[in-house]
C-alpha cells in the first residue's frame, strides 16, 4: 500500500515537471508592442497577437509581433479558412503563426484576405 502511494506521488511529480517544459510564460513585452497584444507560444518561442473580433462576419484586422524584438511579423485583414468570415471574440484564442496563417484553438485558421499583406517581415527564426 505504501509503495503504491509513493509511486503515485512520483508519477504526479514527473507529470508536473514534464508539463512545465511544454509551455512557457510570456516574455517581457518588447517596446512598441501594445498592452492589448496577447502572447501565445511554447518552449521554442511565440508571438504577440492583436486582432479585432468580427461582429458581423467582417475580416479580422490583425497584427502579429515577434516576441523577442517587437517587430511586426504579419499584419492585414484575415478570415477563417473555408468559412471566409472573420473570427468572433470567442474564437480568437491564439496558438501560433507561421508567416502565412494565424492558428487558433479548435483547429481554426485565419488566412489573409486577397490583397492583404499577410507576412511583412522576414521568416520567424526557430
Amino acid at each position: 500500500m505504501r509503495l503504491s502511494v509513493v509511486c503515485l506521488v512520483l508519477l504526479a511529480l514527473l507529470i508536473s515537471v514534464l508539463s512545465l517544459g511544454c509551455k512557457r510564460k510570456a516574455p517581457t513585452r518588447p517596446r512598441g508592442v501594445p498592452a492589448s497584444a496577447v502572447w501565445a507560444g511554447g518552449a521554442d518561442g511565440g508571438a504577440f497577437f492583436t486582432c479585432t473580433p468580427s461582429e458581423k462576419g467582417e475580416p479580422n484586422i490583425c497584427t502579429v509581433y515577434q516576441d523577442s524584438t517587437g517587430e511586426v511579423y504579419m499584419e492585414g485583414n484575415f478570415v477563417l479558412k473555408n468559412e471566409m468570415r472573420g473570427a468572433t471574440a470567442g474564437e480568437l484564442m491564439f496558438v501560433t503563426a507561421d508567416g502565412d496563417k494565424i492558428y487558433l484553438a479548435h483547429n481554426l485558421i485565419l488566412i489573409p484576405v486577397a490583397g492583404s499583406r499577410g507576412r511583412v517581415g522576414p521568416p520567424k527564426p526557430r
